[in-house]
């Protein structure tokens, strides 16, 4: 039979990943959450301008790796922050 504090600490680690992994769990929803009123807030802008600005596209932060990629990014319609004129 193994001591009390030897399964003690052989537990800590998966509580410490559960913890870690309901935070994130957390964050991404606050983060998807704030991205729809951002985007809502977006479309009421452009609504009151009477779609005199561009579209938005979404900035994904990273680049493409190959001239194919970019321009099946070019093709895809988006909607979030970046306004290119």
């Amino acid at each position: 039979m193994m001591p009390r504090r030897l399964r003690r600490w052989l537990r800590a680690p998966e509580a410490e990943k559960n913890q870690t992994l309901q935070r994130w769990a957390r964050r991404e929803r606050q983060l998807q959450s704030s991205i729809a009123e951002l985007v809502g807030v977006a479309g009421d802008i452009q609504g009151l301008a009477q779609q005199d600005l561009p579209p938005l596209e979404m900035e994904s932060g990273q680049e493409s790796e190959t001239p194919a990629e970019r321009e099946n990014e070019a093709e895809t319609p988006q909607l979030g922050l970046k306004i290119d004129k």
